[in-house]
């Protein structure tokens, strides 16, 4: 069975009512499963989704094939652990995480 969240995109809305995210290159922190950086990568000019869990990853990657011309991409990692570069986002999002 196909689960299905937020399909009215509230989330996005409301992320869009804080920011515009057109053009920015955007960090989604805790991105699980990537369904809201591939919602955030129809707007953004790139996304990198992070998150610990590697079989979320693996299958944010997996769905987010069926989009190839969205720069989204995902990495399995702590976020702490990683090296980017100072600044090198516009937006950072951390939702519906601990």
């Amino acid at each position: 069975m196909t689960r299905v969240v937020d399909p009215a995109e509230v989330e996005l809305g409301a992320v869009q009512d804080l920011i515009e995210l057109t053009g920015k290159a955007v960090l989604d922190i805790g991105c699980g499963d990537g369904r809201t950086s591939r919602r955030f990568a129809r707007m953004a000019a790139s996304v990198l989704g992070v998150d610990p869990d590697a079989d979320a990853v693996a299958y944010a990657r997996q769905v987010g094939t069926e989009h190839p011309s969205h720069d989204c991409r995902y990495i399995a990692a702590e976020l702490l652990t990683l090296d980017l570069e100072p600044a090198s986002f516009d937006v950072v999002v951390f939702s519906r995480s601990l």
